[in-house]
């Protein structure tokens, strides 16, 4: 019984020790709503106050110097790769079969450009360049009929091709460029 009672008391004594030693800081894991200065206004920092959409301005931007070595690297006719999707027509160890059936997908389809890829001892036809396997999907289920073996590969794909001249439609509005009130 004695024993029981030293170490309540002892018990008592620690918690009363631990929850004195926490008052002394302020709590971490709570907000503090900061100390300001200029006369406690914060507001003249983070906020915009007007916008006059009337005035016309100057952008400036700088070029990454990563994107002239892309450039460099298309004037030297190699093809940069990205993570995509491909429609796998066929697969066989006969290259003229490959061939006609390429050639049978290209008087069927033109949007989409049509790889064979050697992986000895196979040859490999690939259609389209996918960035989703949606896309991918869609173009293998419209295949289906001709190119009942068709099946959607993970594949390096080509970067899509930009424009390079822009032309007014015939609304007048520029495609590839963004309108910016007050301009």
């Amino acid at each position: 019984m004695n024993q029981e009672r030293i170490i309540l008391l002892l018990a008592f004594v620690l918690l009363g020790l631990g929850t004195s030693a926490q008052d002394t800081e302020p709590d971490w894991r709570l907000y503090h709503k900061p100390t300001t200065a200029n006369n406690g206004d914060s507001t003249s920092y983070d906020t915009i106050t007007s916008v006059d959409f009337n005035k016309t301005g100057v952008v400036t931007y700088k070029k990454d110097p990563r994107i002239a070595s892309v450039n460099e690297k298309l004037k030297d006719n190699l093809t940069i790769e990205l993570p995509g999707y491909r429609v796998q027509l066929k697969l066989s160890q006969d290259r003229t079969s490959v061939n006609l059936d390429r050639a049978r997908f290209l008087k069927l389809e033109t949007d989409h450009k049509a790889h064979v890829d050697y992986n000895a001892p196979n040859f490999l036809l690939k259609v389209g360049d996918f960035s989703t396997r949606q896309q991918a999907v869609e173009l293998k289920y419209e295949l289906q009929e001709i190119f009942p073996g068709a099946i959607v590969v993970s594949d390096g794909i080509e970067l899509p091709n930009l424009p390079t001249k822009t032309s007014p439609d015939t609304e007048g509005n520029v495609e590839n460029e963004e309108i910016i009130p007050g301009r």
